[in-house]
């Protein structure tokens, strides 16, 4: 994986540089709609819905340095940030913070050692670097939290939620389908270059099991993957929602893929993730 990020990394560059340098006419990574380029002259990309193509994409965010072949993978569009934590991640990567956005353009170098550790070491770097101690603490975000009590059912563990990021350093990946960082959900079309780059990881991480939340994101993913109605193994009750568990045999494997709406927002508890994980480790 982690020669897939260095290649990505160099790809990323080599286009930012010459979109720069055309201010922002020339192709972008993934051919993807971007943060425009005199929005970031004006210092107004924070209010501009597209992808920032400024900052290093992410390919991977779990601890890939354990075995992990048995762990589950989550798939997500894109990784959404709030400004604290981009601030944060800028420091880690660059540092400065936001306050200095534009001096991204080449006054910092990246560290290449952090930026390769915050994704194969995401779970361990993350918490250290925002100071949170769980994923239920003070300062973590909802999207973890939840994932948290999932793993935990995934693992079998008695507890629904985590002291530590334990659980999460020993089940989840979590792959952006879009490596580069967005405010909100931009929207994009799936390309060559996307499909490319995802059937990448994909071969890379060889899955027996992939979950994906959010209900909006099943066409897409069954098109990535490949996946037709008749692939269709069974659907589980979930709390007052449903999973509905896919089956198809690749060239790693055989892999089941588990789409369920997200829990927040009336999509369902704290229990009902961690029965979710249950279900799916069976």
């Amino acid at each position: 994986m982690r020669n897939l990020i260095e290649n990505e990394l160099e790809n990323w560059q080599n286009l930012k540089d010459a979109w720069i340098q055309s201010e922002g006419r020339s192709n972008t990574y993934l051919n993807l709609n971007v943060i425009p380029f005199n929005n970031l002259l004006d210092c107004t990309y924070n209010i501009s819905n597209g992808y920032d193509l400024l900052l290093p994409p992410l390919q991977v965010l779990g601890n890939l340095y354990e075995v992990s072949s048995n762990k589950l993978m989550i798939i997500s569009l894109e990784p959404l940030k709030t400004s604290r934590d981009l601030n944060i991640q800028n420091e880690y990567f660059y540092g400065i913070g936001n306050e200095n956005y534009l001096e991204i353009l080449g006054l910092h170098p990246l560290n290449l050692e952090n930026y390769y550790n915050y994704q194969l070491n995401y779970f361990n770097i993350f918490p250290q670097i925002v100071g949170v101690e769980s994923p239920h603490s003070r300062g973590s975000n909802i999207y973890w939290r939840y994932i948290d009590c999932l793993a935990n059912g995934y693992l079998g563990n008695n507890n629904l939620r985590s002291q530590d990021w334990n659980s999460l350093i020993n089940s989840v990946i979590d792959i952006p389908i879009i490596p580069l960082w967005a405010k909100q959900h931009p929207g994009f079309q799936i390309n060559n270059s996307i499909r490319n780059l995802f059937i990448k990881k994909i071969n890379i991480l060889k899955p027996k099991k992939i979950l994906v939340l959010g209900i909006s994101k099943m066409n897409l993913i069954m098109e990535l993957m490949e996946l037709t109605p008749e692939n269709h193994v069974n659907t589980i009750q979930n709390g007052n929602h449903t999973i509905s568990v896919f089956q198809k045999q690749y060239d790693w494997g055989e892999c089941r893929v588990f789409f369920r709406r997200f829990f927040s927002n009336g999509g369902g508890s704290y229990d009902d993730a961690f029965q979710a994980g249950q279900i799916i480790s069976e």
